[in-house]
């Protein structure tokens, strides 16, 4: 689940508000060594308005996701029970939410947030934030709010088919393969790999 999110770090951060839940999609920063979610959003940004310490939030990670046609199975030309479906990989995040006020600590909290992001892009030339004027990061700095999200409850949910007979599951991943877009060979990929 951990990998998962780290190899999709875009999730969305989902809240109940006066008028229902509020959903707000953003990058988040995994730190394993303190076991939370990092990120921050606008404090423009409606949600904002809506975070409080101690609030429980629920954050939500999707993984590889694509439909599955019933065409693909090998079973079906023996039984023509089979239905369409989607195979998907998703964990979600329940935790108390802790807000990040003191101006040095929403600093680092934004250097890491970019550096993972930069990183694997550029390797050690990448862009930092202390490329950018100190005065303008400190305006900035003023329109966030940065929060840590403890990761007090983790749950996966894993549909790779992994229900369905050896051949269907062989002649599924086949039929994502040969569609060739980036979703269903990622798919296809977790779907083979070992569980």
């Amino acid at each position: 689940m951990l990998d998962l999110i780290d190899a999709n770090p875009f999730g969305m951060l989902v809240s109940s508000g006066p008028k229902g839940p509020v959903v707000d999609h953003l990058p988040f920063v995994l730190d394993r060594a303190r076991d939370c979610l990092l990120g921050h959003i606008a404090r423009a940004n409606p949600l904002a308005a809506e975070l409080t310490d101690g609030q429980p939030m629920l954050a939500v990670f999707q993984g590889p996701a694509h439909y599955i046609s019933p065409a693909w199975y090998a079973s079906k030309a023996s039984d023509s029970r089979v239905v369409p479906t989607w195979n998907y990989q998703a964990v979600h995040v329940r935790g108390l939410l802790r807000l990040v006020q003191e101006p040095d600590a929403v600093l680092a909290l934004l250097e890491r947030l970019t550096a993972s992001q930069e990183l694997p892009l550029h390797g050690p030339a990448h862009w930092r934030v202390a490329d950018a004027p100190a005065d303008y990061i400190a305006m900035l700095r003023k329109h966030i709010l940065a929060f840590e999200l403890p990761l007090s409850e983790l749950q996966g949910r894993w549909k790779l088919s992994q229900g369905e007979q050896a051949a269907d599951r062989d002649s599924t991943v086949q039929g994502l393969r040969a569609l060739a877009s980036p979703a269903a060979l990622a798919l296809a990929e977790q779907m083979q790999a070992p569980v």
